[in-house]
């Protein structure tokens, strides 16, 4: 533990004991005032009976409310030093936002996965809907646009679902609030549902193909408007409901004291928030079927009608899930902050005291929001990788269902095989969650957030040599059109299910890189701006999309094994050169992740003797 570490523990462990007999009576910490500093009060007897009666307050105004050592005292150095620690028990009404996720996700994954054989390949012999009739050699389809405007197509889609929630974060952040931001554009998804599943009806499909093209690209600007104001905020509403943000000595039911640490309390509801979005992904499992055997329109009402179950979900947790109120002029304060910290190139400057000395008036946030403004962009820097990562991700729903449509079926769906990428994380984030990560814990071994993202790119390396290696040899050796597989009216001499590898390692590397990303989004973001900054950190899945639309041009035979060669390359690189740029930031994971914490400590809070 270094010296700032230290000071943070010695600090918290004051503050901590400080409120403790006022927590232990119900004293928590109020709500932000409007001059962003909270205050030290007790409950009434109306929110004690809440407690009492649930378990965990809500409160009619909309105040968020935390606990501040309710089970015991702050730990001490030497405990943080020798005793394990665990996350901290979660109400079941929590995973009643999980539940809204998975909605949303089936409905996502329901209808992304069908979209690249709709795209590319022609309406199968004898249909009117895309399903096979009469040749069951045959692929799926309707459109007939090739793997070009398929991949093309599919790439926009995604870049537009990842760069919406910026409207979603700021919406929430400013004017509606989290919950109500998800209502209105669940509102907004449902209607793009309701136009792709009315659009790819059988006589719409057998018809104009224009129809059936310009239903599917209106619903994919509607769904992806919807979406965005949904991602921005769900994760970041979930992680809200822990209890406190402050550690603290538990004694578990065999006696033995552990501490409770919200920043693994964070990585495991992030491990599990992500668990459930890939339950929610193996919709695909009935819409792929269901394109196959009936059409494309039995594909999309499915998920239209689990994402149905939405509205009742939110109805039902209004009341009984705290929410944080939007503060409006959280940004212009961020401007403010920023200004002033650049005009003197300290962030010093921008603090309360200073601040009002230079510009004569007292600001509305205090100084541990300027630290975390300070942390939230620093952190921001970690994200600049990410595009590189999301470029070997982004080949899930477009070129690896290229590659096994390529092969022997045997029976098999080409856009079944995806479903090994969520299988796969099931599997691994129990495994992670649950056997690996406790384990290195007890050994004293912390698999810090910079080492897990640099290992989730290596990963995604791997994948990407894999098929590099496999594409090869589909063309040197399997296939009897050569470089021209895809493109091949007789499929390469290969099971399609030699394409899961590829899957399953991209799942991995998930587990590794995408939920180290949201975990490490919502730790360093400021309070009224984490869903802005979480919006920021999907924006990089967009920039992904971009890039894999400017070599859209290479997406093609004969180019294939150069193209996989490349997202590699740049991968492995990626992840060296982020871990050689950060990895000393782990060695400050605590400290960092304590600004604005417990009673609003500071950074200088730390350094005073």
């Amino acid at each position: 533990m270094n010296s700032i570490e230290a000071e943070v523990v010695a600090s918290g462990a004051a503050l901590a004991n400080d409120h403790r007999d006022t927590a232990a009576s119900g004293g928590h910490l109020a709500p932000p005032h409007q001059a962003g500093i909270p205050t030290i009060a007790p409950y009434g007897d109306e929110k004690m009976d809440k407690l009492d009666e649930k378990g965990m307050i809500i409160d009619p105004e909309n105040y968020n409310i935390q606990d501040v050592d309710v089970e015991g005292t702050f730990p001490t150095e030497e405990e943080q030093a020798v005793l394990p620690r665990t996350s901290e028990s979660v109400s079941w009404y929590v995973f009643l936002i999980v539940l809204v996720e998975f909605a949303e996700r089936f409905a996502y994954y329901g209808i992304t996965g069908v979209f690249a054989n709709e795209i590319q390949n022609p309406m199968p012999t004898g249909s009117t809907a895309g399903n096979l009739v009469s040749d069951m050699s045959e692929t799926p389809g309707a459109l007939d646009m090739g793997q070009q405007a398929s991949t093309g197509l599919t790439n926009f889609f995604s870049f537009w679902c990842y760069l919406t929630p910026i409207i979603g974060g700021i919406i929430a952040d400013t004017k509606l609030g989290k919950y109500w931001t998800i209502v209105v554009f669940s509102s907004i998804y449902l209607v793009g549902l309701i136009i792709l599943t009315c659009t790819n009806i059988p006589p719409a499909l057998s018809g104009d193909r224009d129809a059936g093209l310009g239903g599917l690209i209106t619903a994919m600007i509607i769904i992806g408007l919807g979406t965005g104001g949904i991602k921005s905020n769900i994760s970041i509403w979930l992680a809200e409901q822990i209890k406190t943000d402050t550690m603290y000595v538990h004694t578990n039911k065999k006696g033995e004291k552990e501490i409770v640490d919200p920043n693994i309390t964070v990585q495991r509801i992030f491990s599990w928030f992500y668990f459930t979005i890939n339950c929610g992904s193996l919709a695909s499992l009935a819409t792929t079927s269901s394109e196959r055997k009936v059409g494309f329109w039995l594909a999309y009402t499915l998920p239209t009608i689990v994402f149905c179950f939405i509205p009742v979900l939110l109805t039902f947790m209004y009341t009984r899930l705290k929410h944080l109120p939007p503060r409006g002029s959280v940004l212009i304060e961020t401007v403010k902050v920023c200004k002033a910290a650049w005009s003197k190139r300290s962030w010093s400057a921008a603090k309360p005291d200073a601040y009002e000395q230079q510009y004569g008036s007292k600001p509305t946030w205090d100084g541990a929001f300027v630290d975390e403004v300070q942390r939230g962009l620093r952190a921001s820097r970690i994200f600049i990788f990410y595009p590189v990562y999301w470029v070997c991700y982004n080949n899930n729903t477009n070129n690896l269902v290229s590659m096994a449509g390529s092969l022997r079926s045997d029976g098999t769906p080409n856009d079944l095989i995806q479903n090994i990428n969520p299988i796969s994380l099931i599997i691994f984030i129990p495994l992670l969650d649950l056997g690996v990560y406790p384990a290195l814990r007890k050994m004293g071994i912390s698999v810090r957030p910079v080492a897990r993202i640099a290992l989730g790119f290596i990963t995604a390396s791997l994948a990407m040599v894999y098929c590099a290696v496999f594409q090869h040899f589909i063309y040197s050796k399997l296939s009897p059109c050569g470089e021209y597989a895809t493109q091949c009216g007789e499929p390469a001499d290969m099971n399609v299910w030699m394409v899961a590898p590829a899957y399953a390692l991209i799942g991995l590397s998930e587990c590794f890189a995408s939920i180290t990303g949201l975990e490490y989004a919502f730790q360093k973001a400021p309070a009224n701006l984490k869903s802005l900054i979480m919006a920021i950190f999907l924006l990089q899945t967009a920039f992904g999309n971009a890039i894999n639309l400017a070599v859209l041009p290479v997406t093609e035979d004969p180019h294939l094994v150069w193209l996989y060669t490349g997202f590699a390359c740049a991968a492995f690189v990626a992840g060296i050169a982020f871990y050689a740029t950060f990895w000393s930031w782990d060695k400050t994971e605590e400290a960092d992740n304590a600004v604005g914490r417990g009673g609003r400590m500071e950074k200088e809070d730390t350094r005073k003797p």
